[in-house]
């Protein structure tokens, strides 16, 4: 195996870039040449983004047909990392900063400074004593040692305005071994 990421974009585990590596990656793409809008321009050669993940909601009632996005937003400059949530009201062609979600935990080291692998679900019928609408937002948090990896959940009840953190529901290995990419759904039984 042969590893041809540089030195200086390297997370340490040889295989995933780190955040100045995923800000080379960005800056490299000139979305324009594609006839794309583009969902958000970093303010500063400090911001890192990635994974981005698009939904567009289908049973929130007055906001069905609003694009919600999600994405990894990460200060090169040792800051904590958050999830911007971004809406779009018409079908993607300007997008607006809706809510920041940071590390939920709380307690000794933390807020963490990385946040991976943001997910959006959004209830398509009520669950338990959530109406359909209702948005969970879950990702994979670690602490910069990426010595642990803890799957960490919130929600929202006003279309992504406002988040609460709910719970740290999975806690795994390090960065390189441990729990990766969070995805939620329904089976058929609606469960």
């Amino acid at each position: 195996y042969q590893n041809y990421l540089a030195a200086s974009y390297d997370n340490g585990d040889r295989i995933h870039p780190n955040p100045a590596g995923y800000a080379a990656m960005g800056n490299s793409i000139y979305l324009s040449v594609f006839g794309v809008n583009v969902l958000y321009s970093p303010n500063s050669s400090n911001e890192a983004l990635a994974y981005d993940r698009v939904i567009r909601l289908k049973h929130s009632g007055s906001a069905n047909g609003t694009l919600l996005a999600s994405f990894e937003h990460t200060g090169l400059n040792g800051t904590s990392s958050t999830y911007l949530i971004r809406q779009s009201a018409d079908d993607g062609q300007t997008w607006s900063t809706l809510s920041t979600v940071a590390d939920g935990e709380t307690g000794s080291g933390h807020p963490w400074s990385t946040l991976y692998q943001p997910f959006l679900f959004e209830f398509p019928q009520t669950l338990g004593a959530f109406p359909a609408g209702t948005l969970i937002l879950t990702g994979n948090v670690m602490p910069p040692d990426g010595s642990t990896s803890h799957f960490e959940e919130w929600r929202s009840t006003d279309h992504g305005a406002t988040w609460s953190y709910v719970e740290t529901y999975q806690i795994g290995g390090t960065g390189g071994n441990g729990i990766w990419e969070p995805f939620i759904e329904l089976n058929s039984a609606g469960n």
